[in-house]
Formats: C-alpha cells, sequence, structure tokens
C-alpha cells in the first residue's frame, strides 16, 4: 500500500501545474478553464485541510437555533443531522424557511451571530479572500494564480 504522496499532495500537485501550464501557454478559453480549476483545488485543498468536523460547531448551532423554533416550512425538506455538504445544505435551507416564515427573526437570540460564525467558517474555505481581515485564517493564505506577463 502506498501512503505517499497524500489527496492534499496529489491536489497541490496538479494545482501548481496547471498554475504553470496556464500562465505559460494557454490562452482564451483554456486558460480561464485551467484558472477556475486551480480555484477549485485550492478549494478542495482547504476543505481537506480544514478536516471532516470543520464546519460541525457553527451547523450544531444552526440545528439548535431551529430545534428552538416551530417545524419550519415542509419545502425545506427535512434537516440534515449529519456531515456532510447535503446535510448542511439541508440545514441552511431550513434556516432559511424558518426566517422566511417569520419563526427566526433578527430580534431571535443569536441568530445573527450564528449565521455569521456559519459564514465566517464557510468562507474560510470557499474563499478565504471574501473575508474581513479580522476573519481571516492566521497561516499563510494558498496564493493565487500568479499573473502571466501578458497580464502584467
Amino acid at each position: 500500500m502506498q501512503y505517499s504522496p497524500s489527496a492534499s499532495q496529489l491536489i497541490q500537485a496538479v494545482a501548481e501545474w496547471l498554475e504553470a501550464l496556464g500562465s505559460a501557454s494557454l490562452d482564451g478559453a483554456d486558460r480561464y478553464h485551467a484558472r477556475v480549476s486551480v480555484r477549485l483545488l485550492r478549494m478542495a485543498e482547504r476543505e481537506l485541510a480544514a478536516g471532516a468536523r470543520h464546519h460541525a460547531p457553527d451547523r450544531e448551532a444552526v440545528r439548535a437555533l431551529i430545534g428552538e423554533v416551530a417545524q419550519p416550512n415542509a419545502d425545506a425538506g427535512p434537516v440534515g443531522r449529519g456531515d456532510t455538504a447535503l446535510d448542511d445544505e439541508r440545514t441552511m435551507r431550513a434556516a432559511a424557511a424558518a426566517i422566511r416564515d417569520g419563526v427566526l427573526a433578527a430580534h431571535t437570540t443569536d441568530l445573527l451571530p450564528t449565521l455569521r460564525a456559519y459564514t465566517v467558517r464557510r468562507l474560510k474555505v470557499v474563499n478565504p479572500d471574501y473575508l474581513l481581515p479580522q476573519d481571516r485564517p492566521s497561516q499563510e493564505p494558498v496564493p493565487a494564480a500568479p499573473a502571466s506577463p501578458r497580464e502584467a
């Protein structure tokens, strides 16, 4: 059984190769697709680094808020109870339905801080560049795709 390279190392290697390829020899749509691919690979790299339970504290806090109120709109579907992206989506749909239906409102204790914390934690994986400076990870951020000589 081979233990090296890890999934994270493989993702990093492919992202670096695509960055070099895109800046050196691709034009137009191919270059654009390479840059999008690099961004997606960097997102997967951050997700792996964060770990499977990265979103658990905020997910549980949102579930607790939903559990404190009447059952949300049935159109939102069931509240997710696991740790998958689908569970996150179901949990947030249920929260959105509760807000839309007026069951949860801005004056609900802990609603805004809970939703903000959830959003910050998600953005740390999806795109840390969107975070306010005080919310950015303290570690060295994953570098963006380098500009080509044509863009400089």
